[in-house]
């Protein structure tokens, strides 16, 4: 009977996928930034035909708990078509191994390589630790990761580039057969997710991966709104005027943003091909049928249409996308006014607070001049003629007495020593 086995144990490795029809994205081997890692673990109980296949993402997050990695997953059950990339399919696929042996260790060539594809049923899931409610990066590195992050949460078709080690080039075929049989399960303890963070538990934070969320998050972690602080008002004290903003004009409209490559990209071919087409018309001999003539004016027709049709859509989202940048600039200019008067009146309030407590010292002053110094300068004569009358007859006699004792003893002490004094002869 064949045990549960590691064909790769938290090892580095490359995700690759594709987040548009013309765009692939990758995660790992310092792509998106130079900080980004992933490892890869995968295990394999060929016997009960148990699997587990789990990425260990790097990523600094603003958190309670000292958090500094998610994990992504792929159900095996989900999994519809497993199978081995052949390393020069495509230049794509060829870039993929080319980033990877730039970083691995271990892979001087694509020979050291090995390129697992997977077609899913459901996506791919992402797990944070549990009690995440809300999913926010630290950095603007830990941003870009994010967004890798939430485009990897949708996607179906991703391939993983590994390290051919010995076990996995040894049951990696068995692997792919058992899951494009359709007969691998998820392994019961090694995908419950109470496992992991240390046995705090994971849960599932796709739902927090919003497009919307994530945007906010990373233009919050790229672009951080400016500020200057706020001048105090006139007559505040050194200690509490703060930097002046003095000057500032409201923030100019910013430019149209430029159209993204993909639209650039459709708008170019579209252009190309009509260009194509009309000098298809131009050059095409006189002597063709009704029929192509009809077809060709068809297809001149739709293309003009649908290139019209994108750019109207274009510029549509162009101005709610400019008039949405308007208002947000409008709003943060509005709120720092209310920041700075804020400012403006805790330094009045600051400065009244001392100069009511510096008065009320003064007067307290003055009134222990006009009130206790009077009484105590009315009062102690007569307290020390009291006292004297009370106590300096029997101070005097005391001392006299005393001294006259010390006298006495001072006599006798002399007058012993002449008695045991021997007589001069």
């Amino acid at each position: 009977m064949t045990s549960l086995r590691n064909l790769v144990q938290n090892t580095y490795s490359l995700i690759q996928w594709r987040s548009d029809p013309a765009d692939f994205r990758y995660l790992g081997c310092r792509l998106p930034n130079p900080s980004s890692s992933v490892f890869c673990d995968i295990r394999f109980d060929s016997s009960r035909q148990n699997a587990l296949f789990q990425f260990n993402i790097s990523i600094a997050l603003k958190c309670d708990k000292q958090i500094d990695h998610l994990y992504a997953r792929v159900d095996p059950k989900q999994v519809s078509h497993l199978q081995i990339l052949d390393l020069d399919d495509s230049d794509v696929t060829q870039l993929g191994v080319t980033t990877f042996i730039a970083q691995a260790r271990n892979c001087a060539s694509h020979q050291d390589v090995i390129g697992l594809q997977f077609l899913l049923t459901q996506p791919v899931t992402i797990v944070g630790p549990r009690g995440t409610t809300d999913i926010l990066p630290k950095t603007r590195a830990a941003g870009q990761v994010l967004d890798s992050l939430r485009s990897l949460s949708l996607a179906t078709n991703l391939t993983v580039y590994l390290p051919k080690t010995e076990a996995l080039s040894e049951h990696v075929h068995e692997l792919c057969t058992s899951a494009n049989s359709g007969l691998i399960e998820s392994t019961p303890k090694e995908n419950d997710m109470r496992t992991l963070f240390g046995g705090s538990g994971g849960v599932d934070i796709g739902v927090l991966l919003t497009p919307l969320a994530a945007g906010s998050a990373r233009e919050l972690t790229e672009n951080p709104p400016a500020y200057d602080g706020p001048s105090s008002m006139p007559g505040a004290s050194a200690s509490h005027k703060r930097p002046s903003n003095e000057g500032v004009t409201p923030p100019k409209p910013q430019r149209r943003r430029h159209m993204t490559r993909t639209t650039e990209e459709r708008l170019s071919s579209l252009e190309f091909e009509l260009a194509a087409l009309r000098n298809q018309v131009d050059t095409q001999e006189a002597a063709r049928s009704p029929t192509e003539d009809a077809s060709v004016a068809d297809r001149l027709d739709h293309f003009e249409e649908e290139l019209r049709s994108l750019r109207s859509s274009t510029e549509r989202i162009e101005a709610i996308v400019q008039q949405r940048e308007g208002v947000e600039s409008s709003f943060m200019w509005r709120a720092n006014e209310r920041l700075e008067e804020v400012h403006e009146i805790e330094a009045v309030i600051d400065e009244r607070i001392e100069d009511a407590i510096l008065q009320c010292k003064n007067e307290f002053r003055d009134w222990v001049a006009e009130n206790v110094w009077e009484a105590v300068v009315e009062q102690l004569p007569d307290a020390i003629q009291e006292w004297l009358d009370e106590n300096f007859e029997d101070t005097i006699e005391s001392a006299t007495r005393e001294h006259i004792r010390g006298h006495v003893r001072e006599a006798m002490r002399n007058m012993s020593f002449r008695l045991d004094s021997p007589e001069e002869t």
